[in-house]
């Protein structure tokens, strides 16, 4: 069994790490720690352009940083932009690969070891999981 990337997943894993990299914003823990359920119509409602649809309570203040704008209005207007991104709910612990590999990034990132180490450790479990996605999806 080859366990490699292809060239094609290689270039997708870069472009996903230098996405993340540019965009994941300070802020997001004010965001995150909702309910999923609770993300899907405000994802839905940007997909359709209504990129002025916010939870309750969600400061739209300018932030500090490189990047002033709040970060569900970055959001929304990458949904926007995006109507062919499909939303679906995956339940946890049911060992779906990609979600696994979401659920153990974000334990890594609650660690709060060095950036350095997070990112080395992170980009091997991504390796792992995209290599158990692919044998999956693959074999279904």
């Amino acid at each position: 069994m080859d366990l490699n990337l292809t060239a094609e997943e290689s270039a997708f894993r870069e472009e996903l790490r230098a996405w993340l990299a540019a965009n994941v914003p300070k802020d997001w823990n004010e965001w995150r720690e909702k309910p999923l359920e609770e993300s899907f119509p405000y994802l839905r409602a940007w997909q359709r352009g209504r990129i002025e649809r916010m939870p309750e309570g969600y400061s739209l203040l300018p932030r500090r940083g490189p990047q002033a704008a709040p970060t569900l209005v970055r959001l929304a207007g990458i949904m926007a932009q995006h109507p062919e991104i499909r939303l679906q709910h995956v339940h946890s612990h049911t060992g779906h690969p990609l979600n696994e590999a979401a659920d153990a990034l974000a334990s890594l990132a609650q660690r709060g070891l060095p950036a350095v180490e997070t990112r080395s450790r992170a980009e091997g479990l991504v390796d792992a999981f995209v290599r158990t996605w692919r044998d999956q999806t693959n074999r279904g």
